[in-house]
């Protein structure tokens, strides 16, 4: 019987929080007034968006069936198939890229606005809101990558990309400059992927010997000759934007019918734990007060 009277049962329970019902109250209100005011004072965060087109930028294939096996030994990226979109995508949401744009952009300020910011005007205040760790380049494009997010349209040929600031001027503007950066840096690579093929086909004309063989050569550069000048030719080579980003309107958080049921159920959970909390301080203080007068 001793052991069992130190548990609660759900009858005391339902007393205690009726006993207490006012700190009970009190403390959800207190909650709500603190989740409230983090609401408006946290800096509101907006995400601009773009859609963009995934433009075919695979290279002709046609000759592939032609010459078999060969372009395998030729080493020549002439099959790149539908898997060029997805490698762009990667490209798109890689760290390196991102790094990339850090570094030759400058951006690191726009990715770290509390404490690189043009508002922060010397390095004391700098160092306060970086909390004395100046963050690097690296730093920079891990936090930029989870700022940026990327969904694919099952559907279609399309995807949409978003990236989010305080700041919803900036956010459109880096996140367009960001599509156009990495149109042009893919751009870039194939340009040197093709003159080095080109390269390599001249070698290849000059040591063969076989004419069937060396015209096969003389096709497939004037191929590679063709691919290079659609490459310098279009105007979007990787991605086509549909919709650019627009500065958003309205921001992104967590509604205010969510807080406040976040904040009432926490009111509650705390409220009744200090309940709990006082009444075991007060049987404790009863007891010892009982021991004392005890003769």
């Amino acid at each position: 019987m001793e052991e069992q009277n130190n548990f609660f049962s759900l009858y005391d329970l339902s007393f205690l929080i009726l006993k207490r019902k006012l700190l009970i109250v009190l403390t959800m209100v207190f909650c709500c007034i603190v989740g409230y005011g983090t609401y408006f004072f946290v800096p509101y965060k907006y995400k601009a968006i773009s859609t963009i087109f995934l433009v075919n930028s695979q290279k002709e294939n046609s000759i592939i069936g032609k010459i078999g096996g060969i372009s395998a030994f030729t080493k020549l990226g002439l099959s790149q198939g539908n898997n060029q979109s997805y490698i762009n995508i990667e490209i798109l949401n890689s760290k390196s890229m991102a790094l990339k744009f850090i570094e030759q952009k400058n951006m690191l300020s726009f990715v770290y606005p509390e404490c690189l910011g043009s508002e922060i005007k010397n390095n004391i205040d700098r160092n306060k809101a970086c909390n004395k760790i100046t963050p690097t380049n690296l730093d920079g494009a891990i936090k930029f990558n989870s700022l940026l997010s990327i969904s694919d349209n099952k559907q279609g040929n399309s995807i949409q990309v978003s990236l989010t600031h305080r700041n919803p001027t900036l956010a459109a503007d880096a996140l367009n400059a960001y599509i156009k950066f990495v149109d042009q840096n893919i751009r870039k690579k194939a340009r040197e992927e093709s003159e080095a093929n080109i390269v390599f086909i001249k070698e290849k004309i000059k040591s063969t010997l076989q004419s069937d063989l060396k015209n096969l050569f003389y096709s497939l550069l004037e191929k590679e000759m063709q691919n290079q000048k659609l490459i310098d030719a279009k105007t979007n080579y990787a991605f086509e934007v549909i919709d650019p980003a627009y500065p958003p309107k309205i921001p992104i958080s967590i509604s205010r019918k969510m807080i406040l049921i976040i904040s009432l159920l926490a009111g509650l959970i705390l409220g009744t734990f200090f309940s709990f909390l006082m009444e075991f301080v007060i049987i404790g203080n009863k007891k010892s007060n009982f021991t004392e007068r005890k003769p």
